[in-house]
């Protein structure tokens, strides 16, 4: 049987699958997995390539901190999961890349619920803190578009000229906001034992960053998505390249190098940040987002002959351990 046909086999069960069941499980190489059937975004797509492409994002990100910091960037830990969505990169975290506890932040009711059940069905219940709320600039409340068919696509509206055309693509609801300086000062967490804040939020990174003040002045690696144009309709693209630019040293572009004639991966000053961006808004250029690792290195941390080099030295030690 080809990939190809089983693929197809896999989503034409899941979407028969729909009338029978509301959820389903399938395995991937990071864990197990339950979806729901309703869903014709992460769950159909996790479904049937029992895989995603953020668990080989994080992966990317967790080696390359390594091969930057050793082993000790972050084996024991706490990664930090911003729009956690179903887990798909929480329960990685902590099955896969060696980090010790995860909090998992999830807005949305049903993702929440499913999120729950991943947790428990990889036996990592105890050790990720799983809350039920947005992670913003401000601790209250806020509105989220909601799209029943599509659990990737909600997104919080940080303006109210977006209400309108939120209403008219799915329903609307109010959803608690918390900050992650917030949680801080409540003693969920120290910023100290963090590892890592990776956020899939939809155009709202911007506002988490403002809201987590004690993280970025210490230079806690981010990962996130990075949609140029996304992120300037909501004003976040200017706000994430300031904190950028004043409080880390690089980047990494973890889609890889586009140019197919040198090394994959480059460490990037994150002084360099806005300009790279405008290849992502080009006609022509290359597709419209990607992701990107921050980061921030003394001197000394930085990897003679490049980071393609201490990415080979890591994979040799890895290997011999």
């Amino acid at each position: 049987m080809t990939v190809g046909n089983d693929l197809d086999q896999r989503t034409a069960y899941y979407d028969a699958a729909a009338a029978l069941t509301p959820y389903l499980a399938t395995t991937t190489p990071h864990g197990v997995f339950l979806v729901h059937t309703a869903d014709q975004h992460v769950g159909r797509t996790l479904f049937g390539k029992q895989a995603r492409g953020d668990m080989g994002v994080l992966g990317r990100a967790v080696r390359i901190l390594e091969a930057l910091s050793g082993r000790g960037a972050i084996r024991g830990t706490t990664f930090l999961d911003a729009g956690a969505n179903i887990g798909t990169t929480t329960v990685p975290a902590i099955v896969s890349n060696g980090f010790a506890r995860a909090f998992s932040f999830e807005p949305e009711a049903e993702n929440f619920k499913t999120l729950k059940l991943n947790l428990i069905a990889n036996d990592v219940d105890d050790r990720v803190s799983a809350m039920n709320v947005a992670l913003s600039n401000e601790v209250g409340s806020i509105e989220l578009a909601v799209n029943p068919s599509r659990s990737g696509m909600h997104w919080v509206i940080s303006d109210d000229s977006q209400l309108e055309t939120a209403r008219h693509a799915g329903a609307v609801v109010t959803v608690p906001t918390l900050t992650l300086d917030s949680l801080i000062a409540d003693g969920h967490f120290e910023a100290t034992d963090v590892g890592l804040l990776w956020m899939d939020a939809q155009g709202h990174e911007g506002h988490i960053l403002r809201g987590a003040q004690q993280l970025v002045s210490r230079g806690v690696p981010l990962a996130l998505e990075w949609d140029p144009a996304g992120l300037d309709q909501v004003g976040d693209r200017a706000v994430i390249q300031a904190i950028a630019v004043e409080h880390y040293t690089h980047f990494v572009d973890l889609g890889g190098n586009g140019d197919a004639e040198g090394p994959r991966y480059l460490l990037r000053p994150s002084a360099e940040l806005p300009d790279y961006s405008e290849q992502f808004l080009d006609e022509g250029g290359r597709s419209g987002f990607t992701d990107v690792l921050v980061v921030r290195l003394a001197a000394e941390q930085l990897p003679a002959g490049g980071l393609e080099r201490a990415l080979m030295k890591r994979r040799r030690v890895a290997s011999e351990d």
